[in-house]
């Protein structure tokens, strides 16, 4: 006889036990909660965990270490926060399809936070305004919003609108708009929202804006804005400007007084010419001869006058002695 041994595998796809798996849980802010998910199958399955929102879960309890995926039956969360709110999948693989998944929904409850991004607002008469509030809470709040004093509370008609958006798993943004804005309209308006865990409030104070005066522009008005919306010069305009003008006034001694009838000088003309003559400082001198300025002291005429200036008579010494006095000596 000839015989043959052989052994037969029968693999079991995954499968989570409902029973003994968690379902939606519900924990307060600050506790601490565990999420269960039991599977079976052959080979026996893997559990993980990971976010449905693929956000990071925070393991507080390992140094606050975040992860994407966390392996295991049970998924620990201490200290919860807010942030850890919202739904959790439990997969199971053991390499034979398909991989199933559970998805479990954490809640955590907390009272009520409010949030008024502006807390005074203005407007003119007759426009509509707009009052925002965001409410944070869980279970969800009951928000209202109410007139100061008396505590009315506004509900929408033909001159309210009040919204409300929800946002998330826990936020609530509410808005309230008043038409046809008065002076009677110009009170402080309260958000309110309770929930089981507790009630909060929150204060908008609305005010008139008074209309702006229409300013008449005036002559100098414009002028001052012309003046305002001149380009200032650069610091290499100032010095080129400096040196123009240095320059220039080089140019006036050389031309009034050096030789005021030299072609091209500012002096170029009888009209020009004229003043200078007229001057009771300067003498007039004969036809063909030119009177210097700076040389005649108001006493000479002709080619050159000569004048009665100590410092002229000074130099006329010097040259005297150079030309004549110190050559003889040297000679001699």
């Amino acid at each position: 006889m000839i015989a043959e041994m052989a052994h037969l595998d029968v693999v079991v796809p995954p499968e989570i036990v409902d029973n003994e798996t968690s379902g939606e849980t519900t924990v307060e802010e600050g506790n601490s909660v565990t999420l269960t998910c039991k599977a079976r199958g052959y080979p026996m399955p893997v559990v993980s965990w990971r976010r449905e929102d693929n956000l990071k879960i925070v393991l507080r309890d390992q140094g606050n270490k975040k992860v994407t995926v966390t392996e295991g039956d049970q998924l620990r969360l201490t200290r919860v926060k807010r942030s850890d709110m919202g739904p959790y999948l439990c997969i199971a693989k053991n390499g034979i399809p398909p991989s199933v998944s559970k998805r479990i929904m954490l809640r955590v409850n907390f009272a009520p936070v409010l949030e008024v991004p502006v807390h005074m607002i203005g407007s003119p008469l007759g426009k509509e305004v707009t009052v925002r509030c965001k409410v944070e809470s869980s279970p969800r709040a009951v928000a209202t919003w109410r007139k100061e004093p008396g505590e009315q509370m506004i509900i929408s008609s033909h001159k309210y609108n009040v919204t409300e958006y929800k946002e998330g798993f826990y936020v609530t943004q509410m808005s309230l708009t008043i038409r046809n804005f008065t002076l009677e309209d110009a009170i402080t308006y309260r958000c309110v929202a309770s929930n089981s865990l507790g009630a909060t409030a929150s204060s908008v104070q609305v005010y008139e804006i008074q209309p702006q005066k229409t300013r008449t522009s005036t002559k100098n008005d414009g002028d001052d804005s012309r003046l305002g919306n001149q380009i200032p010069l650069a610091a290499s305009d100032h010095d080129k400007n400096d040196l123009d003008d240095f320059y220039n006034e080089l140019d006036d001694p050389i031309n009034n007084y050096l030789d005021p009838y030299h072609p091209g000088g500012i002096l170029d003309n009888d009209r020009d010419r004229e003043p200078l003559l007229k001057d009771p400082d300067i003498p007039k001198s004969p036809t063909g001869s030119k009177t210097f300025p700076y040389l005649n002291g108001g006493g000479g005429e002709g080619a050159v006058g000569i004048g009665s200036r100590w410092w002229w008579w000074a130099w006329v010494v010097v040259v005297v002695f150079w030309s004549v006095v110190l050559p003889g000596r040297v000679a001699f």
